[in-house]
């Protein structure tokens, strides 16, 4: 690749992009590196978008250098911003949080002294968005998402299948590679945990999307989302208690709390609601594994 060409921003949901760990390092001095998701995706630039809320200066007045959080329904990303992105840095110093925001940003890893390989964006672009425009975002990287699905499906066992297979199967070469070598460093995606956040996904930009496929008459149609609505009220009433300028509550403080009132709450219905939650910015992460009301 031409030293000069820049790379496509791809579109990522948290969730995929925080189980990555898989670093592909360039061959040469100023070939560039590549983030291999259990997908498959390869990135080294994304597209994203969620309600930014955490801003910190871990900089000084001078020289800031911005941290921020940007959660999606699926999840959170933890995004940088410095000197050497002088108009991503002004943006987001100067945003209100929260605020849906978009980010277009280079991929950054970081080894941990227990030698976990840890995932943050390095902002080259910042703005604030609407929610609608939100809602687009997450529908795009939905289908982005439910194709790498249809095709992981496929081809489970890629990692011995000649090339032209994978082709045959819908995938491009650069793609079909990619995959291969995802699958010899994870194993199997756990297509099921990805669906899930598919349909939690659609499911609150496009409410009719949780009928499709599904037979039930209006009264237990309106049941569920009776129970969903009570949910996600018992979580906000949890997290109410929860005192300001603490960092949250742990997950599944949260959730155990949430189960006195529902005794038959299951944890895949549990995240559904966070998920909505977060995606209506009521709630975020504040660190990682507690949730706190976003005031």
């Amino acid at each position: 690749m031409s030293m000069f060409q820049r790379e496509t921003a791809k579109r990522i949901f948290a969730i995929e992009f925080n189980d990555s760990n898989f670093v592909l390092k360039g061959e040469g001095d100023k070939d560039p590196n590549y983030l291999i998701t259990p997908l498959g995706a390869k990135l080294n630039r994304v597209y994203v978008v969620g309600v930014a809320t955490e801003k910190e200066n871990l900089g000084t007045e001078e020289e800031p250098l911005w941290r921020i959080r940007v959660s999606d329904p699926t999840g959170t990303y933890f995004v940088i911003a410095g000197k050497y992105q002088p108009n991503a840095m002004s943006k987001l110093g100067n945003a209100d949080t929260p605020c849906f925001c978009a980010i277009v940003g280079k991929v950054s890893t970081f080894k941990s002294d227990e030698g976990d390989i840890l995932t943050s964006l390095n902002a080259e672009m910042f703005k604030t968005i609407t929610e609608n425009d939100r809602n687009r975002w997450v529908i795009e990287t939905a289908r982005s998402l439910k194709r790498r699905i249809g095709l992981a499906k496929k081809a489970k066992n890629s990692e011995e299948m000649p090339l032209e297979e994978l082709v045959e199967l819908g995938f491009d070469e650069e793609k079909a590679e990619s995959f291969r070598k995802a699958i010899k460093h994870y194993g199997v995606a756990d297509i099921d945990r990805y669906i899930r956040s598919l349909e939690i996904s659609l499911k609150y930009v496009l409410p009719e999307y949780e009928n499709k496929g599904i037979q039930h008459t209006p009264g237990e149609v309106d049941e569920e989302d009776s129970e969903m609505e009570s949910v996600k009220s018992a979580i906000t009433t949890v997290l109410n208690g929860v005192g300001e300028g603490s960092e949250g509550m742990e997950y599944d403080k949260v959730y155990k709390s949430v189960q006195e009132d529902f005794e038959d709450l299951n944890i895949e219905k549990f995240e559904e609601a966070v998920g909505e939650l977060r995606t209506s910015g009521s709630i975020y992460e504040p660190v990682l594994g507690n949730l706190k009301l976003i005031e």
